[in-house]
């Protein structure tokens, strides 16, 4: 009798462990599926704080290509945007309200009829494991691109008033452009404001080879602040 319950005993101390053995796997599996659920539920978000003033003139699609000729040959940016489904070309950007409205005021005395366009970048949110990479490198590419843009805009007008030479708008420019090839991200994570980003270099590049003309550095300026106000759509 005693043989059998000492067996009985030691399958019981058997069977115990077994499933103490069990629950600790189980804890194991839980606890590292818990980890990856909540990496890929981390999320950091940043926000487009920076709101740029477009002067536009708006037009339907089958004049933007004469629209934009004219603008340009006029000393203005001539590019083209679409924004929520509206054509429209931008003339010039601006870093505050009342500037944009004093150049419109200008241009409406002269026959010139715009609207002023504010665009400032959605807030983007990311997830899983790269989300802090991920903001931290859209913070920095806004926060930058701003002072790049700033630059542009202190350059076209420069000269345009006969104050900065040649030279010294070549460097802007050589060196705005520089700056912006360090934009680039990992392609997958970043691939679409790569491409974007591209073609913003090869703008740079293209005026880096040539006389640079104050409404060429106005394009550049006003395609680089079209690019950052609408960043957020490239991660959606």
């Amino acid at each position: 009798m005693h043989y059998y319950i000492t067996k009985t005993t030691d399958r019981k101390g058997g069977t115990g462990k077994f499933f103490a053995v069990l629950g600790i796997f189980f804890l194991c599996v839980l606890f590292f599926v818990g980890i990856f659920f909540w990496n890929t539920r981390a999320e950091v978000a940043v926000s487009g704080k920076n709101v740029y003033y477009f002067l536009v003139k708006d037009c339907e699609e089958t004049s933007v290509s004469v629209v934009s000729g004219d603008v340009y040959r006029a000393g203005g940016a001539g590019f083209v945007m679409n924004v929520e489904g509206k054509t429209s070309v931008a003339l010039s950007c601006y870093f505050s309200l009342e500037d944009a409205e004093a150049v419109q005021t200008t241009l409406a005395e002269k026959g010139t009829q715009t609207r002023v366009m504010s665009l400032s970048s959605e807030e983007i949110v990311f997830y899983g494991k790269q989300s802090s990479l991920c903001a931290e490198h859209v913070g920095h590419v806004l926060t930058t691109g701003r002072q790049c843009a700033q630059i542009l805009y202190d350059t076209a007008n420069g000269l345009e008033r006969g104050i900065l030479s040649q030279e010294e708008g070549l460097a802007a420019v050589e060196g705005v452009t520089k700056v912006m090839r360090g934009f680039y991200g990992d392609e997958e994570l970043h691939g679409r404001w790569n491409v974007a980003l591209g073609e913003l270099v090869r703008r740079g590049e293209e005026l880096s080879l040539g006389i640079l003309f104050s409404k060429d550095v106005r394009y550049f300026q006003v395609q680089l602040c079209s690019s950052l106000a609408q960043i957020s759509k490239y991660y959606s």
